[in-house]
């Protein structure tokens, strides 16, 4: 998960802790909570330990603590807090009965190695949520196209059916009222692009839930995608493997390529799915689902032509 030059980017922050950018830097600049090593080119390098302190000290500024109180205290004193806090923070661990869902997300974690403490892996939601109910994993993480209210409904029906589990969720696109709706009741939400590794770390930086939540009514399952007006030429498996050869292409544009089809594919169930108020809007969300088909299959092609003329086989 470290980059070469040895630390995390801001970005990997931002996604990794839920701190924006500007609180980050405020943090540094204003407060000195942290030291942040420069690269050559002058940007900033989180250290591993640069991140653990940030986890510690968002946990205890959204539990009302003061940055301006923490920023100078050393590790060991925040510790002393989580610890002696009247809403005290449950011990850290990593999963030991994770579920993954998701086209990419299953796959990928099984490529860095971190399959073994996994007891769900699935595409399909609603087997996914049967057998996360039977297993009932200590992590869930979700990578979803799009989330919108109805999806975000079977979220937190299935966090209150697994009442142990930690849950993060992958979102490529989204309405910001939405993310407040999973944020609110405890389920951490990232950004995509995101790696496993990245989000791997990110679950065994959160607390066990001390209790359940208070269950809700059942929900609809997922709506499934439109179809839409060219299919689809490569499926997620596909996808996966030329991503996964773009390492022996010197210029990774076969990787570059995956990520923009990837992110097409994923606004393309979005715009199909998205809640309208007339027919003039249904329209518009409709010419948005059409076009933005068009564009990925255009980047299909592109993709097909690079993986034949490097020779890749997927």
């Amino acid at each position: 998960m470290e980059e070469k030059t040895g630390g995390y980017g801001i970005s990997a922050v931002v996604r990794l802790t839920g701190l924006p950018a500007h609180t980050l830097r405020l943090w540094e600049e204003r407060y000195r909570a942290i030291r942040v090593a420069r690269s050559p080119g002058g940007h900033r390098v989180y250290s591993a330990a640069n991140l653990e302190r940030l986890i510690r000290l968002k946990r205890l500024v959204d539990q009302d603590h003061r940055i301006s109180d923490l920023a100078g205290l050393a590790d060991a004193d925040l510790d002393t807090r989580l610890a002696t806090d009247v809403r005290p923070v449950a011990a850290l661990s990593a999963p030991s009965r994770a579920a993954v869902f998701g086209d990419m997300l299953p796959a990928a974690i099984s490529s860095a190695g971190l399959a073994a403490s996994v007891r769900v892996m699935d595409h399909d939601w609603t087997r996914f949520q049967q057998a996360c109910v039977a297993a009932q994993p200590d992590a869930i993480l979700l990578e979803l196209p799009e989330v919108n209210a109805a999806i975000v409904a079977d979220i937190l029906t299935l966090h209150s059916q697994c009442p142990e589990a930690r849950l993060v969720t992958l979102v490529h696109f989204s309405r910001r009222a939405d993310l407040n709706s999973l944020q609110d009741a405890g389920v951490h939400t990232v950004q995509a692009p995101a790696t496993a590794t990245e989000l791997w770390w990110l679950v065994q930086q959160m607390p066990r839930r001390p209790a359940a939540v208070e269950p809700l009514q059942p929900a609809a399952a997922m709506p499934a995608a439109a179809a839409p007006p060219t299919p689809r030429h490569f499926d997620p498996g596909q996808l996966q493997r030329l991503a996964a050869h773009a390492s022996a292409v010197a210029c990774e544009c076969p990787a570059h390529l995956v990520s923009l089809i990837q992110s097409l594919n994923a606004f393309e169930t979005y715009s199909a799915d998205c809640e309208h108020s007339s027919p003039e809007d249904a329209a518009l969300h409709a010419h948005l689902h059409h076009e933005t088909a068009r564009a990925r299959a255009l980047m299909e092609a592109a993709l097909l032509q690079v993986a034949e003329a490097e020779g890749i086989d997927y």
